[in-house]
């Protein structure tokens, strides 16, 4: 009977219809303004890697880790900033990964600038069935790089 809880609660654990995870990422960005008029305009890439450093259960696990990159674009006119940033990361040695959809409002480019926002989740390969929303905290430094930290719900 014991047995049998405690391999009840571990295949809940293991094949979880939801949970959250924390990830840290540091990447290189090569953005590039166009002023027209009153607005400026700014796009380009972003690549580098993430990891997840804490996970609640499911396919997510602590340590796992890959490659990301990213578009980002933003259009600034007087104080009224705002950024979206598709993102694409696949775990490595595996097909499964992420699409992550930032939207943010802030300053990008200049060290020291940055900010909060939230990102839609959708997993691809195995991982297709999988959405959710993430909170993240992005900061930019000097040599256009930057930093990332993020926390995730998910559900199948």
């Amino acid at each position: 009977l014991i047995l049998s809880g405690l391999l009840s609660i571990t295949s809940g654990i293991i094949n979880a219809d939801s949970g959250e995870f924390e990830y840290s990422g540091s990447a290189l960005h090569n953005l590039k303004n166009i002023n027209f008029g009153e607005i400026t305009y700014t796009g380009g890439h972003l690549t580098g890697a993430i990891m997840i450093t804490k996970s609640t259960s499911g396919p997510f696990k602590e340590g796992m880790a890959g490659a990301m990159v990213c578009v980002v674009f933003s259009e600034k006119s007087g104080n009224d900033t705002g950024l979206v940033s598709p993102c694409y990361m696949k775990f490595t040695g595996s097909d499964d990964g992420l699409n992550l959809l930032a939207k943010r409002k802030g300053t990008i480019q200049s060290p020291g600038s940055g900010g909060k926002g939230t990102q839609e989740l959708y997993g691809t390969g195995g991982m297709k069935n999988i959405k959710g929303t993430c909170a993240y905290t992005v900061k930019f430094h000097a040599l256009n790089q930057n930093t990332i930290l993020g926390k995730c719900k998910w559900s199948n």
